[in-house]
Parts: C-alpha cells; sequence; structure tokens
C-alpha cells in the first residue's frame, strides 16, 4: 500500500512536504517521469530531503531527515559521502535543514521522537552532536493564536544570519526566530499572519523570504518578499506561482525560486501532482519558467553559475549555467 508522511506546517494546513513509503505487494508503479526541461540528475538514493546548503568546502551538503543523516555530494560528479549521521528521527519528521558557520554544522529538527528535541544540533568541526536551542520549549513557552498550531511548531528552514546568529523559520507557527550560536538564546524577529512562511534567501542586508500560504494553496498566494534589515519593512517582490518553496540568490543579482509543485485534488494522493514542481526566475511582479517537469522539489542552493535542486523523493538536479536560462 502507499502511505503519505506529512508534516503539519500551518494552522488548518495539511501540508504537501511528504514521501511516499510502499511496502507489501501489489503496489501500483509510479507514472513515468518526463524529463526535466534543463538539467543533470547526479546523485539519487536519498530518504526524504527537505533541506540542503552549501559547505566551506563549497560542496552540496544534504539531510536525509529519515535516517538522521548529513551527506557531502561533489558538485561535479555526485559521489556521495556520510559526513555525519545521528540525528534525531520520526515518521513525521527529523532533519528538516541544515547550515555552516565556518567548520561547524547546525541541524534543524521538526516533529522528532523522544528523546530527541525540536530545535538546533550543533555539531563542532571536531565533536559530537550537541543541542543548541530547543525551539519545541520556546514555543510551548510563546504559543501564537493559530487554530491548529502544534505546540513545538514545524520548524522548517535554518539560514545564517551572521558569524554569531542563525534565522529559523518556523512555517507552523509563521514566524522567524533568531538563536545566538553561544548561548542558545531564542528571540522573535517576525510574526506573521497565516502566510506559511518557508525559504529565506539573505543578500546585502535584504531578507528574501517565500511563502505558500495557507490550504488550499492558490497561485496567488505563492510570493516572495523582500525584508530590509533590521528595520523590517517588507515589500512584495513577486507571486502568481502555488507552493513557493524556497528562495536562492544567484549570480548577476537574479534571484531563484522553486515551486513545490501544483496542489492535487485527491488529498490522499501525492501532496503535489508529479512533474508540476519549477525551478523559477523571481521578476519584478512576477514568476518566470526556467525549468519544468520536476516532481516535489524542496531545497534550491546556487553554487557559481550552477544551480542545484534536491527533490523530497531523495534526487540531485544539476542545472549548469542557470544565469543564461530564460
Amino acid at each position: 500500500m502507499k502511505r503519505w508522511i506529512a508534516l503539519v506546517l500551518s494552522s488548518g494546513l495539511f501540508v504537501a512536504l511528504a514521501v511516499m513509503l510502499t511496502a507489501g505487494a501489489g503496489a501500483a508503479d509510479p507514472p513515468a517521469a518526463p524529463t526535466p526541461t534543463a538539467g543533470t540528475k547526479i546523485a539519487t538514493g536519498f530518504g526524504m530531503v527537505l533541506g540542503t546548503t552549501v559547505g566551506p568546502d563549497n560542496a552540496l551538503y544534504v539531510a536525509d531527515a529519515s535516517t538522521g543523516s548529513v551527506w557531502r555530494v561533489d558538485p561535479e560528479s555526485g559521489k556521495k559521502t556520510l559526513f555525519a549521521e545521528g540525528l534525531p528521527t520520526s515518521e513525521e519528521g527529523g532533519v528538516s535543514d541544515i547550515a555552516f558557520i565556518g567548520f561547524d554544522l547546525y541541524a534543524l529538527t521538526t516533529s522528532v521522537d523522544s528523546p530527541g528535541v525540536v530545535g538546533i544540533y550543533h555539531l563542532p568541526k571536531h565533536g559530537k552532536w550537541e543541542i543548541l536551542a530547543d525551539l519545541g520549549a520556546y514555543s510551548k513557552a510563546h504559543p501564537v493564536g493559530f487554530a491548529d498550531a502544534a505546540p513545538t511548531g514545524n520548524p522548517f528552514r535554518l539560514d545564517v544570519l551572521d558569524a554569531g546568529r542563525l534565522l529559523v523559520v518556523d512555517s507552523n507557527h509563521n514566524r522567524l526566530l533568531v538563536v545566538e550560536t553561544d548561548d542558545g538564546d531564542i528571540s522573535q524577529l517576525a510574526q506573521f499572519q497565516n502566510i506559511v512562511p518557508t525559504g529565506t534567501a539573505l543578500a546585502d542586508n535584504v531578507l528574501y523570504l517565500s511563502q505558500i500560504g495557507a490550504f488550499p494553496h492558490k497561485p496567488e498566494d505563492g510570493r516572495v518578499w523582500a525584508v530590509t534589515l533590521p528595520e523590517g519593512e517588507a515589500s512584495l517582490v513577486a507571486a502568481g506561482t502555488p507552493f513557493i518553496i524556497d528562495v536562492e540568490k544567484g549570480p548577476s543579482s537574479r534571484l531563484y525560486a522553486l515551486s513545490f509543485g501544483t496542489q492535487p485534488n485527491n488529498p490522499e494522493g501525492p501532496p503535489a501532482d508529479p512533474f508540476s514542481g519549477k525551478l523559477l526566475l523571481v521578476g519584478d511582479g512576477s514568476f518566470q519558467i526556467l525549468v519544468a517537469n520536476l516532481t516535489m522539489p524542496t531545497s534550491l542552493e546556487v553554487i557559481g553559475d550552477t544551480a542545484y535542486v534536491t527533490t523530497l523523493g531523495g534526487d540531485v538536479w544539476r542545472i549548469d549555467n542557470v544565469s543564461s536560462l530564460n
């Protein structure tokens, strides 16, 4: 049979970030995948991937939530090397994103089984995983007013504000949190209405923030905002494509975004229609499709002039000369 494991990201929302597990005989084969309109698959075989990052060695690092592990992926050959393991897991979550500050790795976890915590784990260059911040405890002590908000929230994205601070996107509680790396202190940077914030990108004191909007995910609710720091003034950059799950700054001042896909009519089926995901160029008020036919892409990184798109099902696609795509 097919079973969909999903993460609750927002009040009233049973979101489409899921993985299909096939168990037993007689499971239907997935439809044949059309080839993405650009790109090369360089790695595959991860269990469930929500987040990736670029390491200090300029390689791609992939967080596998299903195994609680982090893998290094060579950006040219796609060769996979186990970098770290031992993070908490669960059937509904695990490690959702990762980030480096120098050679120290930080991992964001959500919906994990005890004794793990919903929070940030820190792996020093020559050390073991240690808990830096218990975001679940913070969320319980600082509840929000959304009807279906989970007590511990759903921390989804992790980014680096500067050498001493990490930025956390809690999609379920619709807010941004800041965590100090020296002592794990947690503070709130911004609180939103039920927009369901997802990805972030920092460039020149501007925080680009993507959102998917509340369920059902209408195309007009897929948006990217520009938030000036530290003032916090927000302006709309683009809107009109459903389920904008990540955003990333690229070369030539171009801004890119990922659409997870189109919401299906069947609530028991996949969380997004197969092959409906897209790599997008963020323009003045709208999005331009650069690569189509992706299946549930969740994370985007840009290294030089190459984009790396990782899907929920564990495939890594390399898209060369991304600044030349139109």
